[in-house]
């Protein structure tokens, strides 16, 4: 019932109203809250937090991760890294958990430029970090939120179309960034992002930012602490500007921004799969 309730909304809004392109709020929520309202809809708020977030805010929940865990991943994910070698797979029947360093030269390879050290975690395989147990009750908060079932995608394999993708990133100080683009909208409502690192403690300058109407590009760091999770729908244009753009580049180093991202992907038994794509912009930032 709660599920109908969430897609209902989205589907009739998705059918008569044009995607959002472009930032209009930014709303400030502690997870708990939100999550108590997810599970537990009223209609008004499920009109409500749809029609808001299909108009282009980002909602930023504040603890929906204890932050020790995730200081933990964070130092976690880099021992992993530097322990064992970076490589790629696609998205197919079997495929491991990986991680990649996605350098300029490889960045070329793919749909937008994205600059990053990125791991791959998928439910198949045989969770060595423990990540699902705790990361699965916040994400299927979301999938509730966009109208599928609380652990829609957890048991699928590539080759039935659909599957989840657990990420955790590094945009490396010097270098990382992730061009203006918008996401896949087809299997999930709102992109989800968890913050891993605070800017003035892990990284100086750079991070996640927004587009608004007036082609600004609206910084969102500093509203951000490390546990909260940010969602904003798909389409809305957004990337990361390079992290501290001035310093030296050592791919070796912890430094730099973390997140966490949650995706329900199309597989790569789809030849032209659903997934994001960049957007040329001129935006200043504000």
């Amino acid at each position: 019932m709660t599920q109908n309730l969430f897609k209902t909304e989205w589907e009739r809004l998705e059918r008569d109203v044009p995607q959002p392109r472009y930032l209009r709020n930014v709303h400030v929520d502690s997870f708990e809250s939100f999550q108590q309202s997810v599970l537990n809809p009223e209609p008004q708020f499920v009109k409500s937090v749809v029609d808001s977030l299909y108009s282009g805010d980002v909602f930023i929940l504040k603890n929906a991760f204890n932050p020790e865990f995730m200081v933990q991943l964070v130092n976690t994910m880099y021992e992993h890294g530097e322990q064992s070698e970076s490589s790629f797979h696609k998205m197919l029947d079997g495929c491991p958990d990986f991680h990649r360093k996605i350098t300029p030269e490889l960045a070329k390879n793919y749909a937008l430029r994205q600059i990053k050290h990125s791991y791959y975690f998928f439910n198949w395989n045989n969770d060595p970090f423990n990540l699902f147990s705790t990361i699965n009750k916040r994400w299927g908060i979301f999938k509730v939120l966009g109208g599928f079932c609380f652990n829609e995608y957890e048991d699928k394999s590539p080759s039935t179309g659909i599957v989840d993708r657990l990420q955790i990133a590094q945009y490396p100080s010097g270098v990382g960034e992730l061009e203006l683009h918008s996401d896949p909208y087809l299997y999930q409502k709102v992109a989800i992002s968890g913050i891993m690192t605070k800017r003035g403690e892990h990284f100086n300058t750079g991070g996640a930012y927004v587009l608004n109407a007036k082609n600004q590009k609206i910084d969102l760091e500093d509203q951000f602490d490390i546990g909260d999770v940010y969602i904003v729908y798909p389409t809305v244009l957004h990337g990361v500007e390079t992290i501290d753009k001035d310093q030296a580049v050592d791919w070796n180093s912890i430094r730099g921004r973390w997140f966490m991202g949650l995706y329900s992907n199309a597989s790569d038994i789809y030849k032209n799969r659903h997934t994001c794509y960049g957007v040329e912009s001129t935006g200043q930032s504000s």
